[in-house]
């Protein structure tokens, strides 16, 4: 059996056991936030990685408009939210510069014999693309022109 055998034996088992172990739960959770939006509710989802990408083809699949009926926010500005298909919303960390100050500081503790603790803290800041919109049944804001 290749790894690639066994990685997919691995996901189809732990699907199984989630079907098997959760499913009551996950159909009682979607029913509850469909109810809520069918009612006018306001839905509030977090997910990491590139679970966002599963929330916009579960709404889509539904019927939900995004963003006419809920918004959609990610959070990490990868490859896959700018593609014009995804288009996603999303709060960015600039890769570009984690990557430089990760190899910085390997550097500097290969290099420099650096072993005290290193801290940088790069500002989030967010992307607005086509998966927000307003709440639905509010009116948007019109700003006056100066």
């Amino acid at each position: 059996m290749t790894a690639i055998d066994r990685y997919f034996r691995a996901a189809r088992d732990t699907l199984a056991e989630v079907a098997a172990t959760q499913g009551d739960a996950l159909e009682a959770a979607a029913r509850l936030a469909a109810g809520g939006v069918a009612a006018g509710g306001v839905l509030h989802l977090f997910g990491a990685g590139h679970s966002q990408l599963l929330v916009l083809d579960a709404f889509t699949r539904a019927g939900v408009e995004v963003p006419g009926q809920v918004s959609v926010v990610g959070y990490d500005d990868s490859t896959l939210s700018r593609l014009a298909h995804v288009n996603l919303t999303t709060v960015s960390q600039d890769a570009r510069r984690q990557a430089e100050h990760a190899v910085a500081a390997a550097v500097e503790r290969l290099e420099g014999g650096r072993t005290g603790h290193r801290e940088v803290v790069l500002a989030p800041h967010l992307v607005v693309r086509g998966t927000t919109g307003p709440p639905p049944g509010t009116v948007p804001l019109v700003r006056d022109a100066p």
